[in-house]
């Protein structure tokens, strides 16, 4: 697109620390003289980030990161976000279970399980799926919640839990490589024999599938804020196909996430200027 200015892309790595994100932000504002903040995983990060911008003068292009605190209620000012948030998936998955349980709904309520993140982004994809079977009238019984620490290694005690509650439905918000830790772990159990298990948002992305591949069974439930496949248009599937030409793998939803916000700045109406990204790059649980 010969009409869109030239980007400079600084890159940083949050750690998945505030503090160390905000320190980040401050110095790409004030010594890199940035424009746009791109990026995040982190929901908590995020909201954090977000107060700031305003008065740095800059915008944040939220690309990864689902909390749905983000884009509930009063707008939050030069804050933007490319990917769909947790209310979005989780009212997607409320009609998923309403449509596909209807048998175990139409004679009692289905037992639903919750395993999340011990952060803002599972506190709200619970709170969020929860709010949309109230609304649909789908007769539930909360059997278990459980809420592992982010990058726990030891899924077991939480894996015990869920099994104990004879859940019909185990919804799992778990995300990168805690996801994947936990099917591996499952799998050496019962667990999947006993209830279905579902991951509206981030469970069907490319990195969990190529990880895991044929180790779990089939029957599981999972979407992702992108798949390979869709969106069904000519320009999803030129991006998929450029990205595996020159990665040799294909795209997670969270290159697709920075895809699209490297295409909103290019296009955004900055005066024509040359502008100047900053890019604040969660470490990569996958990848690490």
């Amino acid at each position: 697109m010969p009409d869109t200015p030239k980007l400079r892309v600084v890159v940083g790595d949050t750690k998945l620390k505030s503090s160390r994100s905000i320190r980040l932000v401050r110095d790409f504002a004030r010594e890199e003289k940035t424009i746009f903040i791109c990026g995040v995983v982190s929901s908590s990060i995020a909201i954090e980030i977000s107060k700031i911008v305003n008065d740095l003068g800059v915008i944040f292009i939220g690309t990864d990161h689902g909390s749905s605190r983000l884009t509930e209620n009063t707008p939050i000012e030069n804050y933007f976000r490319i990917s769909n948030s947790t209310r979005q998936s989780m009212y997607a998955g409320a009609r998923y279970i309403q449509e596909y349980f209807r048998a175990i709904i139409s004679l009692r309520p289905i037992r639903i399980a919750y395993i999340g993140p011990d952060y803002d982004y599972g506190y709200q994809s619970w709170q969020d799926l929860r709010k949309k079977m109230n609304e649909l009238n789908i007769p539930y019984e909360s059997v278990a919640v459980v809420w592992p620490k982010l990058s726990e290694i030891d899924y077991f005690p939480h894996i015990q839990a869920l099994k104990r509650v004879k859940a019909d439905l185990i919804v799992n918000t778990l995300w990168g490589r805690d996801f994947i830790t936990f099917l591996r772990q499952s799998e050496k159990t019962d667990l999947f024999k006993e209830a279905r298990m579902a991951n509206f948002d981030t469970g069907g992305n490319y990195e969990t599938f190529s990880t895991i591949k044929n180790e779990v069974p089939l029957g599981l439930i999972m979407s992702a804020r992108h798949h390979l496949n869709w969106p069904d248009t000519a320009e999803n599937y030129q991006f998929v196909e450029r990205f595996h030409k020159k990665s040799g793998r294909y795209p997670s939803y969270a290159a697709e996430g920075a895809y699209a916000g490297i295409l909103a700045i290019a296009q955004a109406d900055v005066g024509q200027l040359a502008c100047i990204l900053s890019a604040a790059i969660e470490y990569s649980l996958i990848d690490s």
